[in-house]
């Protein structure tokens, strides 16, 4: 993904917005359906296996987390609120 090849965590989270941005407008049948799932009222377990797309976004938080951009805080949390305002 171009996103990685940023030099610092958060160009690398701006530059993964951006490509989400892109697709939704280029492709926005399909950004609906692979996106716009039905919403689950529980909070995810341990057992859970994250979707590829969202655990990229929970890799761009850890980053962004660990280069001290981001507050610490819970990974999942970060990037589901980072999910729902893009």
């Amino acid at each position: 993904m171009a996103s990685l090849s940023q030099p610092k965590p958060l160009d690398r989270m701006r530059a993964t917005g951006q490509q989400y941005l892109r697709f939704a407008l280029e492709r926005p049948r399909d950004y609906r359906v692979i996106f716009m799932s039905e919403v689950i009222d529980r909070k995810p377990s341990a057992r859970d296996t994250p979707d590829t797309s969202f655990q990229f976004l929970v890799d761009r938080v850890r980053e962004c987390v660990d280069a001290k951009v981001f507050r610490r805080g819970d990974l999942q949390e970060i990037a589901v609120t980072i999910w729902a305002v893009a």
